[in-house]
């Protein structure tokens, strides 16, 4: 992460996000008595996003500030494995975190 101090009421800053998604899924079925069947997928990603804050001093004592952390699109690639089948078949997921804005307000009182 940067910052850096404009003048004496206004301040802003810029980073990096790293995000790491590792997803298991087991999905069972009961054929019989004493059988049962299933599969595995299994699947990971890192991927990167970035994160920008500004921070006004109003007065000594009032201060405003504003951040965004931007969202990710990660793209899982790993295993599907078939119980009593044998071998394994590639798959595929998307999934999106959202994009994040807050708002922040202090007064010492």
């Amino acid at each position: 992460m940067a910052a850096y101090k404009m003048d004496e009421k206004m301040s802003i800053a810029v980073g990096a996000q790293v995000q790491h998604i590792k997803a298991r899924l087991r999905n069972g079925q009961v054929i019989g008595p004493a059988t049962e069947t299933g599969a595995t997928l299994e699947g990971d990603t890192t991927d990167a996003g970035f994160v920008l804050g500004a921070l006004y001093e109003w007065r000594d004592d009032t201060r405003f500030g504003v951040g965004y952390r931007s969202r990710i699109h990660h793209k899982l690639k790993g295993k599907l494995a078939l119980d009593g089948v044998g071998g394994l078949r590639d798959i595929n997921a998307e999934i999106t975190t959202p994009a994040i804005l807050s708002l922040g307000a202090y007064h010492d009182i």
